[in-house]
């Protein structure tokens, strides 16, 4: 995620994926890439490591697309792990929820418009 423009971010929702690119014109910039997954609970699950974090992208049914809890220093193992596992819900409940530095990232899908008078 290097893109430095303001506009904001566009969603290109597939069956399979979520990506998420930088919404200035001029610029093609993938931000993320969230892969979806059968769950009564997640809706995409995705990945980003760089040389210093390891970051988890988890986003929730309830929230929509674009609504993601970022969560920290979670390990590739763990990662895959829950991949690989028949509950993601239980999974991440079990071993990553309450086990990591976490922050709330609202997406722009879901920002209401103020009404003005």
């Amino acid at each position: 995620m290097t893109c430095r423009h303001k506009e904001g971010r566009k969603y290109n929702i597939t069956a399979d994926t979520i990506e998420i690119r930088c919404a200035a014109d001029q610029c093609k910039e993938v931000l993320h890439t969230r892969t979806r997954v059968l769950s009564s609970n997640i809706y995409a699950i995705g990945r980003e490591d760089d040389e210093h974090t390891q970051v988890q992208f988890i986003d929730y049914k309830t929230k929509g697309p674009g609504d993601a809890a970022i969560y920290y220093n979670v390990p590739q193992e763990l990662h895959d792990e829950l991949m690989a596992s028949d509950s993601k819900g239980e999974f991440f409940a079990a071993r990553i929820r309450d086990r990591f530095e976490w922050k709330y990232i609202p997406g722009e899908t879901k920002k209401k418009k103020r009404k003005t008078t």
